[in-house]
């Protein structure tokens, strides 16, 4: 019985490496964090900013609970924002909730090469397209993320939950690009 090297099997270079198959590829972008602590306001206001924020064109903004001095709850403020708009979105901060400052932090920012596709879908009432962000690997597809507002628009048309649409949605997107070889 012959004995075959495992390293010339090892080395072969039809063979792809199960590490390149999961790499993940990624763009990068310099991009600006503004953040403040607030303890003194409201979910409304808090509500407000936000929405002004996103709207004004911060790429992000969340808030983060936290317990202050004095056992007193609060937020952290942490907007994501393009280094341009910086001034311009931390006057927004400050404006609407009336922070007495804020950190302003230079950051790289790394982001998982994507695509937006569309695909058709008929469901119940609704008849039209969707909007896709596909992630993909060297091994194929691993995230498909449905567009909210629309999914949010087809809940409201068919009565039938966010959560079942977003499934009914996904399992189309997986059947239809996993027979496509190019989108």
């Amino acid at each position: 019985m012959e004995k075959r090297s495992r390293s010339k099997a090892r080395g072969s270079s039809s063979r792809i490496d199960s590490n390149e198959l999961h790499k993940i590829n990624f763009r990068s972008d310099r991009v600006a964090i503004i953040e403040t602590n607030v303890d003194d306001v409201t979910g409304e206001i808090l509500s407000q900013a936000t929405e002004r924020l996103l709207a004004e064109g911060a790429f992000d903004c969340t808030l983060l609970p936290f317990v202050g001095k004095k056992g007193r709850p609060g937020f952290t403020v942490r907007v994501v924002c393009s280094k341009r708009i910086t001034q311009k979105l931390a006057q927004i901060l400050v404006l609407e909730t009336g922070t007495m400052g804020v950190k302003i932090f230079d950051t790289e920012r790394w982001i998982v090469n994507r695509r937006v596709v569309q695909i058709p879908f008929n469901f119940a009432s609704f008849r039209g397209k969707i909007s896709l962000k596909v992630l993909e690997t060297p091994a194929g597809i691993f995230r498909i993320k449905p567009e909210a507002e629309q999914m949010r628009e087809i809940s409201r048309i068919t009565g039938f939950t966010f959560r079942e649409i977003e499934d009914r949605i996904k399992a189309k997107a997986q059947n239809l690009l996993s027979r496509r070889s190019t989108y």
